[in-house]
């Protein structure tokens, strides 16, 4: 058996260094689509996770909804509620080709949030 060369070693660390910092880079979807575009998809993700919760299930819920992820987003609802909500919106990107790469982190950036906080409003409004 041969020992792993330091040399070796070396182009492994460079490599997994070069790897990371690619991942840490990626832009998320939230960020680079339309805010329009943006503000749809997260109404209707959180449409679809009311659903698959069962959250349309409660007395209180109004039709068409979309209204959870806003709440949460804004500090209004249970942490333990919004970390399942952002797990079923999750799932549901992972439906579509432009936010196929959505993480929780993207989800629940407050910065990218505020950006696009006028824009979901507007699309919950008008129903999309």
């Amino acid at each position: 058996m041969r020992f792993i060369t330091m040399k070796k070693i070396k182009s492994l660390f460079i490599g997994i260094g070069a790897l990371s910092l690619l991942t840490a880079c990626s832009q998320s979807p939230l960020k680079t689509a339309e805010p329009k575009t943006a503000a749809e998809f997260l109404v209707h993700a959180s449409q679809a996770a009311e659903k698959k919760l069962k959250l349309t299930e409660l007395r209180f819920y109004s039709p068409p909804g979309g209204y959870y992820y806003r709440d949460c987003m804004s500090g209004k609802e249970n942490k333990n509620l919004c970390h399942k909500l952002y797990l079923a919106m999750v799932d549901y990107a992972k439906t579509t080709s432009t936010f196929n790469s959505l993480t929780i982190d993207d989800l629940t950036n407050q910065t990218t949030y505020q950006k696009l906080e006028e824009d979901y409003k507007r699309a919950w409004f008008n129903g999309v």
